[in-house]
C-alpha cells in the first residue's frame, strides 16, 4: 500500500480549502458590504433557500392566480393589499421591488435590517420560506413555506395583482 506524503497531504488539503472559498458566500444580487475583499462578488445571506437556482427562470413561470389564491389562504388573516389599511403585519399593496420597512406608519421592528434594502423577488423568495431565519427578531408569526412554487407564486400575486 502507497502512503500520501506530507506534502502531498498538504496540497491536497489547501485544495480542498481554495475550492469551498472560491464557491461560498457569493451571488445574491445584494450589494457588496464596504471593504469587503470579494473583487466585487456579492455576499451570501446566512439563510438563503434559492442559493443555486435560476430564480428569475422559475419567476418567468409563476402563476399569480394561483398566489392569490395562496394569499387568500395564508396571508389575508394578516395583511391587507390595501395601500391605507395595515391589520396585523403591513399593507402588501406594491410590495415587490419597494423598499423594505416602506409602509407608513407602520410599527417595524430592526429585524428586517437583515433582509436587505428591497423587496426583490430573492428577497421575499427567502423571507417566505423562513422569516424567523432570513431576519432573526421578526414579529412575523408565520413559520414560512418551503415550496418555492407556493413563494414564487404568490410574489407573482403580489407583483401583478396586488395592485
Amino acid at each position: 500500500m502507497h502512503r500520501a506524503t506530507p506534502a502531498l497531504a498538504v496540497v491536497l488539503a489547501l485544495t480542498a480549502v481554495a475550492a469551498v472559498a472560491q464557491t461560498s458566500g457569493r451571488d445574491t444580487g445584494q450589494p457588496v458590504t464596504p471593504g469587503s475583499t470579494d473583487n466585487g462578488a456579492a455576499l451570501r445571506p446566512a439563510f438563503d433557500p434559492d442559493f443555486g437556482v435560476d430564480l428569475d427562470a422559475l419567476y418567468a413561470s409563476a402563476d399569480p392566480i394561483a398566489g392569490e389564491a395562496y394569499f387568500r389562504r395564508r396571508c389575508q388573516v394578516c395583511h391587507s393589499l390595501d395601500p391605507n389599511d395595515n391589520g396585523i403585519g403591513p399593507s402588501l399593496f406594491d410590495v415587490v421591488g419597494a423598499p423594505v420597512n416602506f409602509v407608513q406608519g407602520y410599527n417595524y421592528t430592526g429585524a428586517l435590517a437583515h433582509v436587505g434594502s428591497h423587496w426583490t423577488v430573492a428577497a421575499l423568495s427567502r423571507f417566505l420560506a423562513r422569516p424567523a431565519d432570513a431576519a432573526p427578531g421578526t414579529s412575523m408569526a408565520f413559520f414560512g413555506t418551503q415550496d418555492r412554487t407556493d413563494r414564487l407564486n404568490l410574489i407573482r400575486f403580489l407583483q401583478e395583482g396586488a395592485r
